[in-house]
């Protein structure tokens, strides 16, 4: 009698690969219900938009394009694979398809104020930590004629771990303004 067992790799892999097909579910607004962003939803820019020179990203925030500003609110990062180290690079208004979305938390490193520069060895006594700063959101990943262009990351506010929460459509949407249109299909 044969007999067949799994590897437990095998079945990790396959578990992995079952759940990134299930669309990720994000909050319609602070209070509200919860919607999914399927593959084949679309991010169309409206207008050129350029990536600085030597940066992989450019923000949208409150509906302005900034050259900085993940860490300062709600707001998304459209990211290119390779930067130029040439000049600033023009993206041309175009709809990209949304082919994955990912959920995402970052740390980030706690803000110093400004003034001279200090250096502190860390030490397992060290009782000055705290909780660490995160924000939370999606990798929305794309496919368009700019093969160049990667992804849409949208973070919520950077805050203690305990209180922060990924942004939502809502606050994607005001962070994107008038220079890109976020298109879910199926509704939203």
């Amino acid at each position: 009698m044969s007999r067949r067992c799994f590897h437990p790799f095998g079945v990790v892999a396959l578990i992995a690969l079952l759940v990134g097909c299930v669309p990720v579910k994000v909050r319609e607004d602070a209070a509200g219900g919860w919607a999914a962003i399927p593959p084949g939803s679309t991010l169309t820019l409206n207008r050129p938009v350029q990536v600085p020179q030597d940066r992989a990203r450019v923000f949208f925030l409150s509906g302005r394009v900034r050259p900085a500003g993940a860490n300062t609110g709600p707001s998304c990062g459209l990211e290119v694979r390779t930067m130029s180290r040439e000049g600033a690079q023009t993206i041309a208004p175009q709809t990209f398809r949304i082919v994955r979305v990912q959920n995402l938390w970052t740390e980030v490193a706690r803000l110093q104020r400004p003034g001279p520069i200090r250096f502190q060895l860390a030490q397992a006594t060290d009782g000055g930590g705290g909780t660490p700063l995160i924000q939370e959101g999606y990798h929305l990943w794309l496919s368009g004629a700019d093969t160049n262009v990667m992804r849409l990351t949208c973070l919520g506010m950077l805050d203690d771990m305990w209180r922060a929460r990924a942004i939502t459509l809502e606050e994607i949407r005001a962070a994107l303004g008038t220079v890109a249109t976020l298109e879910i299909v199926g509704g939203t």
